[in-house]
């Protein structure tokens, strides 16, 4: 490479006693990618660049040229160049791949979560660098002028555990240059989402978060009353969940774990609906997330319907009592001999009494069916009979 970068006045010859001719030198302290020439031509001298320059390197050097007559006498120029840059030099990384561990999935929006870092040797516009996100992503962004990347969004351990950027670096210059890098996020569980308990039958309604079931008391012991699942979507010992009965130890329940998911709802006792009506009960699930834990609850109200599982009893049986001859009729409906009782445990109309005569009595006495009241329906004489039975149901 031969460039001239400069020609040099020379002193004119006339003026140096007796026309010797004058030589020139370079004078430095370092290497110089320079050379003098002399056009005898133009008559002059040149400053020739002889290998490439590279402002990054070096941007400028300080030299001098000496020139030398025949008597010895000499002449210095004192010469301060600068290198002019021009851009030649791309943006760089720092690092190619920037990983960032354990970002909370709850960390708040706006946070800074790191600061990408890039040079350039270039100087003035050439060298100045703006950052850009090359894949386009709603969670987070990057100042454009630091580098710093910001989060945007809620994020989400269970909908997305990784984030993996594109980001470029460019510079202002004349055909502008550009780096790229890769940043990898790798986000960590926090102990954020409850157990869900869903059971089946699904189509049983629920209010105010209390699960309504009606059993027969007549179920046999073992029986299924409800399948469960309960899942949560966090991992690890976040999402690991023990189940358990909250209520008494009385109640006729247990629950049955199938999986590490899905479990049933049986009976381990028979039901009396004449001893317990109802009972109240919850179905709870408690993971083992850090710091504390979370617990979801179940409340669960079984109604036991009656069955007719009891007969009717009698207060009293084997009754003996006693009425007047003689009592004159007045009414169709005779007059009261007895009111019989008795009691059936059972509801509703499994626990409603008939009353009937079983045995023949010629219409003697009656009975309400529903009171229990026994009339006498004629006027009787002791000396016909004085004993009457009667076999009530």
């Amino acid at each position: 490479m031969h460039n001239v970068i400069e020609r040099l006045e020379k002193k004119n010859r006339t003026t140096i006693s007796n026309n010797q001719a004058i030589s020139y030198s370079l004078v430095s302290s370092a290497h110089l990618p320079f050379s003098l020439r002399y056009d005898l031509i133009r008559n002059d001298l040149c400053l020739v660049v002889e290998e490439n320059l590279d402002r990054e390197l070096i941007s400028s050097y300080i030299f001098d040229i000496i020139a030398y007559d025949g008597d010895n006498q000499t002449g210095r120029l004192h010469i301060y160049l600068n290198i002019d840059d021009i851009n030649d030099s791309p943006p760089k990384f720092n690092q190619s791949t920037y990983t960032i561990n354990n970002i909370s999935e709850n960390i708040p929006i706006g946070s800074i979560i790191i600061r990408v870092h890039a040079t350039d040797d270039d100087e003035g516009i050439n060298g100045e660098i703006t950052y850009h996100l090359i894949n386009q992503n709603n969670c987070f962004e990057i100042d454009s002028k630091t580098g710093d990347v910001r989060v945007r969004c809620l994020l989400d351990y269970e909908m997305k555990t990784i984030h993996r950027l594109e980001i470029e670096a460019r510079d202002k210059g004349e055909g502008l240059k550009t780096d790229f890098c890769t940043l990898i996020i790798y986000l960590i569980d926090e102990n954020d989402n409850y157990p869900i308990i869903d059971f089946y039958p699904n189509d049983i309604p629920i209010d105010a978060n209390t699960l309504k079931l009606f059993l027969n008391e007549s179920l046999p012991i073992n029986s299924l009353i409800l399948s469960l699942s309960i899942i949560d979507p966090d991992s690890g010992d976040n999402g690991r969940v023990t189940w358990s009965i909250d209520g008494s130890s009385l109640i006729p329940f247990h629950l049955i774990r199938l999986t590490e998911n899905t479990g049933e709802l049986r009976t381990n006792q028979l039901l009396d609906r004449e001893y317990i009506s109802e009972y109240f009960f919850a179905i709870e699930a408690n993971d083992y997330g850090k710091p504390k834990s979370k617990t979801t609850r179940l409340n669960i109200h079984i109604d036991v319907l009656d069955d007719n599982d009891n007969k009717p009893k009698f207060q009293q049986e084997n009754i003996h009592t006693t009425i007047s001859e003689h009592v004159k009729i007045d009414n169709q409906h005779g007059y009261e001999v007895y009111h019989i009782k008795a009691d059936d445990f059972d509801q509703d109309q499994n626990g409603e009494i008939v009353y009937s005569i079983l045995n023949e009595n010629n219409n003697l006495f009656q009975i309400d069916s529903q009171t229990g009241i026994i009339r006498s329906m004629v006027e009787f004489d002791r000396k016909q009979q004085d004993t009457y039975v009667l076999h009530v149901e």
